[in-house]
């Protein structure tokens, strides 16, 4: 099992998440409020909660699993996903991951399968890993209203539309991606992820809102 990194030996705060209850917007940052002495949490905008440790300015250094993340990053984060945090309030501490965490560290574990989490003692950077095998991709099922099968009376209720792992751009960087919206008036979001033949990453977010069965870029 693969061990997270970390340079804390130990955090001012840790939580179990199943003692946390379940936040409403999804988001586990709202789960979080009223709970840590110290930390406050607001609502930034939708499904998305800030925290601020012992009255900063600064946002805190978000850590997924010990790498480093932008704050926004919890609104995408499914709260039963996250089996721990650990929160670093003070600033002897949370200096040992430099400038980024002047106003705190919040340190988030991913839940590894059904295997407890072992602790990795700081220092030691060389991480062994054996592998267990492989996930094989799974199709994901998306509806088709072509006229060929018979229309269910069902309303469509999707909250996820479409998901691709294998979409290539051509020459031009361009690529298409063709899906049906769900049966309500409503703001999606998009996101895609990939890499470059150079190795490099790249990542976008856009949003659409569909009313009426039409489309609004």
């Amino acid at each position: 099992m693969v061990q997270p990194f970390k340079l804390h030996r130990k955090a001012d705060a840790v939580i179990d998440v199943k003692d946390l209850p379940i936040a409403p917007s999804g988001n586990v940052i709202e789960s979080l409020q009223g709970r840590v002495a110290g930390v406050q949490v607001y609502r930034a905008g939708p499904n998305d909660y800030r925290a601020r440790i012992r009255g900063s300015r600064t946002a805190p250094l978000y850590l997924i699993d010990g790498m480093p993340v932008e704050e926004g990053i919890t609104s995408q984060l499914n709260q039963f996903d996250i089996s721990r945090i650990e929160i670093l309030k003070d600033p002897a501490s949370a200096s040992l991951y430099g400038g980024r965490a002047s106003g705190g560290v919040i340190a988030l574990y991913t839940r590894q399968g059904g295997e407890a989490m072992q602790e990795v003692e700081p220092g030691k950077y060389i991480i062994i890993h054996r592998a267990q095998g492989y996930s094989k991709v799974r199709e994901f099922y998306s509806p088709a209203y072509d006229g060929k099968t018979p229309a269910s009376r069902e309303p469509d209720l999707r909250t996820t539309l479409y998901w691709n792992p294998s979409v290539q751009t051509d020459a031009a960087g361009k690529a298409t991606v063709t899906f049906y919206a769900a049966d309500r008036n409503t703001t999606y979001r998009a996101i895609a992820e990939g890499i470059s033949d150079a190795g490099k990453p790249g990542r976008g977010v856009t949003t659409f809102g569909v009313s009426l069965g039409k489309a609004n870029p």
